[in-house]
């Protein structure tokens, strides 16, 4: 489970590092969300899930499910009701933030129940 999570980690950070070269290069991200606040949030949630063996399972499970909650409102929803398709730079792009985010959401469901 721990490879899968990680594979969600760096897609989910390389999304929001591409977005931020994007901004360097051409002036505009990959998606009209903050890649900044982003990374923080994920290196937040990477720093929890890692830290497992040493907080209480009960508050570990708690912030997990706040962080689940956090990227299904901010890394699904808002990149499919929150914001306008044009303000991406592709359909690709905004599939990707999307489908990167739901991949996330599973794996990190699934690493509470087993």
């Amino acid at each position: 489970m721990d490879k899968f999570i990680q594979i969600y980690f760096a897609l989910a950070i390389g999304y929001n590092l591409a977005s931020l070269v994007r901004i360097d290069w051409r002036g505009t991200p990959l998606a009209p969300t903050e890649p900044v606040p982003a990374v923080a949030l994920l290196a937040t949630v990477y720093l929890t899930y890692a830290a497992q063996p040493l907080i209480d399972p009960v508050f570990w499970h708690a912030l997990m499910l706040v962080f689940i909650a956090l990227i299904g409102r901010f890394g699904v929803v808002a990149h499919l009701v929150g914001c306008n398709a044009q303000d991406y730079s592709s359909p690709f792009a905004r599939a990707a933030a999307v489908a990167v985010n739901a991949y996330g959401i599973a794996v990190l469901l699934m690493a509470l129940f087993v």
